[in-house]
């Protein structure tokens, strides 16, 4: 049991490190859409209805170090390459909360 929380912990760490990354790159980006990392999904999420479907984070950056996501499932196919417009519109459709 401790194996997966550790294992869980270090996926969550790699999906902060990959947004402040991001954010660097990308300053004025407020908003992103990438692949969920195991370690964000909690463990009682009931498995896909599909095998062709993906768990995606929607990514919020408030200030500089502070971002909100909010997950949902897509088909794996889902492209993440979008616009600020485009993140910001999936921000808000899948957290409910207004950008």
């Amino acid at each position: 049991m401790r194996t997966q929380s550790n294992a869980a912990h270090k996926a969550l760490q790699q999906a902060m490190d990959e947004d402040r990354r991001y954010a660097a790159r990308h300053p004025n980006r407020n908003h992103w859409v990438r692949r969920a990392h195991i370690g964000e999904i909690p463990v009682a999420v009931p498995a896909l209805p599909s095998t062709n479907g993906r768990w995606f984070t929607a990514v919020r950056q408030i200030e500089p170090g502070v971002r909100v996501r909010a997950f949902f499932e897509q088909d794996k196919h889902f492209d993440t390459d979008l616009t600020e417009a485009q993140a910001a519109w999936v921000f808000r459709h899948v957290s409910g909360v207004a950008a």
